[in-house]
């Protein structure tokens, strides 16, 4: 297992929320820091196990790797810090975005005339993914998915794209979001003398709940579509790695639209399905 993974707490992808409290809110998708009254710049280590993978194991073999479930090659997408480059009226980022990661982006497209974000990620830092989002649709910038787009980077830069170009090997993998239904969130036990339910509460964390909702409304897209399946009492059972992908179909019902793929959507549906990926359906409003 390479050093990147050593962050992944428990097996879990985690996912980090903002720092609350005496900082200004900063999300990233491992960590924490907190001032607590009680424990101060305490690393207060968060899990949401309903919107991560169970497991997030990559491991080397030559160039070779694999989620538990999913055959997976390509390694530059946990990158850390990410890879970016500019060419061409294109941004390439490989790589796990991080808190500059924006302003890197920013500073490209000030320098260019970019049209389209080429994107390589196992997700990351959420604010920056988020800020990310908002230029790409402001600027009605296209997103191409050249490997991998999972956890934040599925979550806002995909879905924010006027265009969404998927590669017929490109795998796209949702496992939640911050508005995941409260059952799903797991706090561990490492938390400063702070609860689940007093985090759950902290107005910080609703106030990001909201902002992403926001984002969602502002593009049209209708905002469970991170955690959609977590919806189910038995979404353990079907997604036993606490991750899914969507057909085109069911995208197009969340409000993703303009849609391409290098081969056609079948093709990339069933290489998908070869590689272990698990298709979830559109839940209906209630």
């Amino acid at each position: 297992m390479n050093l990147w993974m050593n962050s992944f707490l428990t097996g879990n992808l985690a996912l980090g929320l903002p720092r609350l409290l005496l900082k200004k809110p900063t999300l990233t998708h491992h960590f924490l820091l907190v001032d607590h009254p009680i424990k101060n710049l305490r690393l207060l280590k968060v899990i949401f196990l309903s919107f991560l993978f169970t497991t997030f194991p990559l491991f080397l073999s030559g160039c070779s790797g694999s989620y538990k479930g999913i055959q997976f090659k390509d390694t530059t997408s946990g990158l850390n810090p990410p890879a970016i480059s500019a060419r061409d009226g294109v941004v390439y980022l490989d790589g796990k975005i991080n808190s500059d990661t924006y302003d890197q982006l920013a500073d490209l497209l000030n320098q260019q005339d970019i049209r389209r974000l080429s994107i390589n990620s196992t997700g990351g830092d959420v604010e920056a993914a988020l800020k990310i989002a908002r230029v790409i649709f402001e600027k009605k910038m296209d997103v191409e998915v050249r490997s991998l787009c999972a956890s934040s980077c599925a979550n806002y830069i995909f879905p924010a794209g006027q265009y969404k170009i998927i590669h017929d090997y490109s795998i796209i993998i949702w496992h939640g979001s911050m508005n995941s239904p409260a059952e799903r969130i797991s706090f561990n036990e490492n938390s400063g003398g702070m609860t689940k339910k007093e985090f759950l509460n902290l107005k910080e964390f609703k106030s990001f709940q909201r902002e992403e909702r926001q984002f969602y409304q502002k593009i049209g897209v209708d905002y469970r579509m991170p955690f959609c399946p977590q919806l189910r009492k038995d979404f353990r059972k079907h997604y036993p790695e606490g991750s899914f992908s969507y057909s085109i179909q069911n995208m197009k019902k969340f409000g993703v639209e303009n849609i391409f793929f290098s081969e056609s959507p079948s093709h990339w549906h069933n290489t998908m399905r070869e590689k272990g990926v698990i298709f979830a359906s559109y839940c209906k409003k209630d």
